[in-house]
């Protein structure tokens, strides 16, 4: 990790620039979407880090057994070859995860379908920029919308919980107890 840091100087930064792009969007975006701002700096976060890694430059990485932007999870060997589709499905399940769990309903929907637009977005621009030098492929769309609709059902799934262990905890309704009966 260290060589990584020591070999691209401009990391650190980006991700500096990053949590205070987060902070500062954070309160205007929290007053509209009714959350706290420490949740709409998450959502920003869940938001830019997806779009840095799909539309920024690729960083060549060589900690695997091969070059790109996700060849470090290829030594692992229950990821098989497929490190680049896992981290696919993974890119979008924090954004899915997040918004059930901080936002109320009625913020949370448009939410999560300008998130399932999101992936369209990124291959659209990869498309029409090539000079970023990324592919556009739309097995990418597909494994983003399978992780954004697999981290809202986790998402949904905990609030329900959350809001069933409140039913079992919460006081029963108070019964008053009039003198004639």
């Amino acid at each position: 990790m260290q060589r990584f840091l020591l070999t691209h100087e401009t990391v650190v930064p980006a991700l500096l620039v990053a949590v205070l792009v987060a902070w500062a969007a954070s309160g205007p975006l929290g007053r509209a979407m009714g959350a706290r701002r420490l949740a709409a700096a998450a959502l920003v976060l869940a938001c830019l880090g997806p779009l840095a890694l799909t539309l920024g430059p690729q960083l060549p990485l060589e900690l695997g057994s091969g070059r790109g932007c996700v060849s470090h999870v290829r030594p692992y060997r229950w990821w098989g070859q497929g490190g680049e589709e896992v981290a696919n499905l993974l890119l979008l399940v924090p954004l899915g995860l997040l918004a059930p769990l901080l936002l109320r309903a009625r913020a949370a929907v448009p939410l999560l379908v300008l998130g399932a637009g999101f992936p369209w977005a990124v291959e659209l621009t990869q498309y029409l920029l090539p000079w970023l030098g990324r592919e556009c492929d739309l097995t990418d769309v597909a494994l983003n919308g399978l992780g954004l609709a697999a981290g809202t059902a986790a998402g949904v799934l905990l609030v329900l919980v959350r809001r069933l262990r409140r039913r079992r905890t919460a006081p029963g309704p108070r019964r008053s107890v009039s003198p004639g009966t």
